[in-house]
C-alpha cells in the first residue's frame, strides 16, 4: 500500500500547475516588454533632442560668420550661391541628421530671431502635441 502511494506523489505537474506557471510567465514578461518600450520611446526623444539642439547650435555658428540666419538646413553644408563669408560645412557630416522616426527636421527663425529647429514627433505631423524641440 505504502509502495503505490511512492508512486502517485512521484507523478509530475498537472495540466492545470503548468497552465498556471505559463500565465504567470505571460503577465511576467508583458511588465517586462512595456518597460523595456517606454524607455526606448525615451531615448528616441532625448536623441531627437540633442540633434535638434546641435543643429540649433550649428545655426547660431552660421549667424556669426554670416550676419544673418540660414535660409534652409541645407546652408549648413553648402554654401548659398554668392556668398563669400561662409566657413562651413558647420556640420560633422555632410549630409543633414533625420530625428529618431527617420523625418526631416524643421527650423524656422524665431519670433526672438534665433533659430528654432524641432522634429515633428512620431506621428511626423508639424505642429502637432508630440512635436519635440
Amino acid at each position: 500500500m505504502s509502495h503505490q502511494r511512492n508512486r502517485r506523489r512521484r507523478r509530475g505537474f498537472t495540466l492545470l500547475e503548468v497552465l498556471l506557471v505559463l500565465v504567470i510567465l505571460v503577465i511576467l514578461a508583458s511588465f517586462a516588454g512595456v518597460a523595456i518600450f517606454s524607455s526606448f520611446d525615451q531615448a528616441k526623444e532625448k536623441s531627437t533632442t540633442v540633434q535638434a539642439a546641435m543643429l540649433e547650435q550649428a545655426c547660431k555658428t552660421y549667424l556669426l560668420n554670416m550676419g544673418q540666419l540660414p535660409e534652409k538646413l541645407e546652408d549648413l553644408i553648402v554654401a548659398p550661391a554668392g556668398s563669400t563669408k561662409w566657413k562651413g560645412p558647420y556640420l560633422e557630416k555632410e549630409t543633414l541628421p533625420k530625428d529618431a522616426w527617420d523625418n526631416d527636421f524643421k527650423y524656422k527663425k524665431s519670433a526672438s530671431g534665433m533659430p528654432d529647429v524641432y522634429s515633428a514627433g512620431p506621428d511626423g505631423v508639424d505642429g502637432s502635441d508630440d512635436d519635440i524641440q
